[in-house]
């Protein structure tokens, strides 16, 4: 059991770009020498946006995992497009939550902007199941995967879920899920090193109820820019938009 291919358009979604360029809106990479002859993995890969930039890093494998049949298809075209070597790369179709490895099969795993996207109890299990495919001394990286409970994105997130609720309306933004710094440091509780980044600080949201502010959100951007060292001396983590985490097994 795991996430349902109802969940698939979502997920898809959550791996395309708006920006023109296939690879202009890309997360961070892994350091170079976690990807270099070791046996990596990306957990909700899509169409390939930051697994196949990691080929140049020479894996020993690489494996991208994605429910999404169209993201896959697209990753494969992708590849043939760039005239890349297929040897040592493998797309597999499933659910994050249930992987088909075994036990102490990988060095690194990597995953971002996937799990926001999730239920929190398929969030729990996909990082058992990471947990478990990881060698001993192996390590996750996981970028802009757990939103923010304690900043405007989660403030409105739990606004508009209310009010969805209670006027049966579906706003885009109750889609994803937010965390409190302690329930992502409970997910990861197994690991034996774990550091939790508050990343993305931003006093004026970007979005107001699910709608965007194109007028002003250049001028938002930089003003975030400029105050975000010192958002990050306040308490709770407020107002950062999302927390990274970096986890050795």
């Amino acid at each position: 059991m795991g996430p349902s291919s109802r969940t698939e358009p979502r997920l898809a979604a959550a791996a395309t770009s708006k920006e023109k360029g296939t690879f202009s809106k890309m997360s961070p990479l892994p350091p170079q020498d976690e990807i270099e002859d070791r046996n990596v993995i990306d957990l909700g890969c899509g169409y390939g946006r930051t697994l196949i930039p990691m080929l140049s890093f020479n894996p020993n494998i690489a494996v991208g995992v994605d429910l999404s049949l169209k993201m896959l298809l697209l990753f494969q075209g992708i590849m043939k497009d760039k005239k890349l070597n297929f040897e040592n790369v493998f797309l597999i179709r499933r659910n994050i939550a249930s992987l088909p490895f075994r036990d102490n099969s990988f060095d690194t795993a990597y995953s971002a902007a996937v799990m926001f996207h999730l239920d929190k109890k398929w969030v729990r299990q996909a990082v058992r199941e990471i947990r478990r495919i990881l060698k001993p001394g192996g390590v996750v990286y996981f970028f802009s995967s757990f939103s923010n409970l304690v900043s405007w994105n989660g403030i409105q997130g739990l606004l508009t879920g209310f009010v969805g609720r209670t006027v049966h309306y579906k706003f885009s933004i109750t889609r994803m899920k937010y965390y409190t710094f302690n329930e992502v440091r409970n997910f990861f509780r197994d690991f034996h090193e774990v550091k939790i980044i508050p990343t993305g600080y931003q006093l004026l949201p970007k979005d107001v109820l699910t709608k965007p502010t194109p007028m002003f959100r250049n001028k938002i951007q930089m003003f975030n820019a400029e105050i975000a060292g010192k958002l990050k001396k306040l308490p709770y983590h407020s107002f950062a938009t999302h927390f990274d985490v970096v986890a050795r097994s």
